[in-house]
């Protein structure tokens, strides 16, 4: 079976279950598969094929066109579909900007900034590791634009979590966990890429 029919399969099998649920308990019913999917299939990289396939034909079984809770901005930023992330990094980034400030947060659809739009993702997938202190581990680079990235691992990362990511054809970057759905995790460099850095990296 290959990871597009186990993901199209998964869909099947677990719709019925998150349709019923509201968006906090979807990410917790995911988060309890996603575990047990890692167990099941046993190859980390066929998995990091497989997840983002599963949530990206969800969200589209699901026919939700806007967000309107962190929880619903996490399982969109683990889609394997560029406009569900994108939709995610939007939202948190106004939500984030929100809670700093005070505000009430009260979202629909939101609109990218300028400077948003100038930093542009790039899908790469290409196997690396992140720095832990002195602790090493595998990950898979899945995007990455001028201002931060987004990788898969085993690793568990609690937001707020600093590693150093490293860069294929490049070395390493120091950048903060700011989304945390295991196994994805999205990262944000303190200081945004040289375009020179996203170019050598997916070509």
């Amino acid at each position: 079976m290959t990871p597009k029919d186990l993901a199209t399969e998964l869909v099947e099998r677990w719709y019925e279950p998150i349709q019923t649920r509201n968006w906090p308990g979807r990410l917790e019913l995911l988060t309890d598969i996603h575990e047990q999917l890692q167990v099941d299939i046993g190859d980390f990289d066929i998995y990091s094929e497989v997840s983002p396939q599963f949530i990206a034909g969800l969200i589209e079984r699901l026919g939700t066109d806007e967000i309107g809770c962190i929880e619903q901005a996490h399982v969109y930023s683990n889609s394997g579909n560029d406009r569900h992330r994108e939709m995610a990094g939007l939202w948190l980034g106004g939500y984030h900007t929100a809670m700093r400030e005070g505000r009430r947060v009260a979202f629909a659809r939101p609109v990218a900034t300028k400077e948003q739009r100038a930093t542009q993702r790039h899908v790469v997938n290409l196997p690396t590791h992140l720095k832990l202190g002195a602790e090493r581990v595998a990950c898979r680079l899945l995007d990455i634009s001028a201002g931060g990235a987004r990788v898969s691992s085993a690793a568990r990362l609690a937001i707020g979590t600093q590693v150093a990511l490293e860069i294929p054809r490049h070395g390493q970057e120091i950048a903060s966990v700011v989304r945390a759905a295991q196994p994805q995790f999205g990262l944000a460099f303190p200081t945004k890429l040289p375009k020179a850095v996203t170019a050598v990296t997916i070509h």
